[in-house]
């Protein structure tokens, strides 16, 4: 039996099993091909389950992968998960289906790469590769400094540094987290890169196979916890950005992932406005906008991007508007973080909502508690308003009102 869609894992937030339920609902059949079904069994509901078919099969290894699809005769091969679109578009041209350039998506996923193809677009950064052998015990670049995994991706492993303390403790974690949690073998190596003020932003983008290009979704805005972790606390869309610079930024990224040779699929690119108002290039990520952005756009736009970003996959026409943030409502996410490092016995409920809230989802806390720390995501709250800043406020009021103990 022929199937439909066959996934190739998917990621842990969701993206993926929305998907298959999205196919499911349009009649297509279903398959997931992975390590171990086991790596889902706490979500809830598991995808594993959901699909018609399952296989397992080493995910990391395009041959075996290759023979598995081969016998499954899928109509499109997908993948939601960061470490396994490369092996997808790899899968996709070899059937001979439709998918994105397997070139284009290293260029994004390694970052020297990137910095290589993007030079001279933008602001550029200053950067190098530096191996995690210990050699290198202070940062060639001066402080501050960001440091980054060469291929990692999900802003995994990544410090600022303003010392030699920091720099150590930086390239030290990269060792120690070497091998990703879903077995991920990371290059022994890091970027160094100067460190940019600046607001930070991320481009939305999907391929119009009808125009044969890019077409911008929007701009989110992100909110970032202080350094050194500035993991991401939360997201505005579309962003507070001033006509003007938003037509930089947008010329810019379009000049970005033409410069990679990424095309046909998804692209979450995030940057950052320097004083100048120079979009400086942080990374192309060769997927959608993760952290849940694709619960903003559709609140904000109606577009189910997970549906469209099927529906390239599988190589059906998709005709994209033109600036569909234009006018819209503005919606926030704002993740749910404890005041502290601990142990999470409880999270008190805010006993009201605020309008402008229009979903939330909490972790529920079991017996033995949830080890957090202050960045650690509990859950999330979505909040939808005309005025931006009463969106923002709205989602800052639902999480100052929970009670952690």
């Amino acid at each position: 039996m022929s199937i439909d869609l066959l996934y190739i894992e998917v990621n842990l937030t969701g993206y993926g099993t929305h998907g298959i339920r999205v196919a499911q609902e349009q009649g297509l059949t279903t398959a997931l091909v992975c390590r171990d079904p086991r790596e889902y069994a706490r979500l809830d509901p598991d995808p594993a389950e959901l699909v018609d078919r399952l296989e397992r099969v080493d995910t990391y290894d395009t041959s075996q992968l290759m023979r598995a699809c081969l016998g499954l005769e899928p109509r499109a091969v997908i993948a939601y998960d960061d470490y396994r679109l490369f092996q997808a578009a790899v899968v996709a041209n070899g059937l001979g289906l439709p998918g994105p350039d397997p070139a284009g998506i290293l260029t994004c996923r390694y970052k020297d790469l990137t910095r290589k193809a993007t030079a001279g677009i933008g602001r550029d950064v200053r950067h190098v590769v530096v191996p995690v052998d210990g050699t290198v015990t202070s940062s060639p670049l001066g402080y501050p400094c960001v440091v980054k995994p060469v291929d990692d991706g999900a802003s995994a492993g990544v410090r600022v540094c303003r010392s030699d303390e920091n720099f150590q403790a930086a390239v030290g974690g990269a060792i120690d987290h070497s091998t990703h949690g879903r077995g991920y073998r990371c290059l022994d190596a890091v970027l160094v890169e100067e460190y940019v003020e600046g607001p930070e932003y991320s481009a939305e983008l999907l391929w119009d196979n009808q125009a044969g290009s890019w077409r911008l979704l929007g701009f989110a805005e992100t909110v970032l916890s202080r350094p050194p972790k500035c993991k991401e606390l939360a997201h505005v869309f579309p962003a507070r950005l001033d006509p003007e610079t938003e037509q930089v930024a947008e010329k810019t990224v379009l000049k970005w992932l033409e410069s990679t040779g990424h095309r046909g699929t998804a692209a979450h690119v995030e940057f950052k406005i320097d004083h100048e108002g120079r979009p400086a290039l942080m990374e192309i990520n060769p997927r959608l906008g993760g952290g849940d952005i694709r619960l903003l756009i559709e609140a904000s736009t109606g577009l189910d991007v997970v549906d469209l970003y099927q529906q390239l996959w599988l190589g059906r026409p998709v005709a994209l508007p033109d600036r569909p943030w234009d006018g819209v409502a503005h919606s926030v996410i704002r993740y749910l973080t404890p005041p502290g490092d601990g142990v999470v016995r409880h999270i008190g409920r805010p006993e009201t909502l605020d309008d402008a809230v229009i979903a939330h989802e909490i972790q529920d806390i079991g017996p033995d508690g949830v080890t957090a720390t202050d960045t650690s995501r509990l859950g999330w709250v979505v909040t939808l308003h005309e005025d931006a800043e009463r969106a923002v406020a709205a989602a800052d009021g639902f999480h100052t009102s929970l009670v952690f103990k």
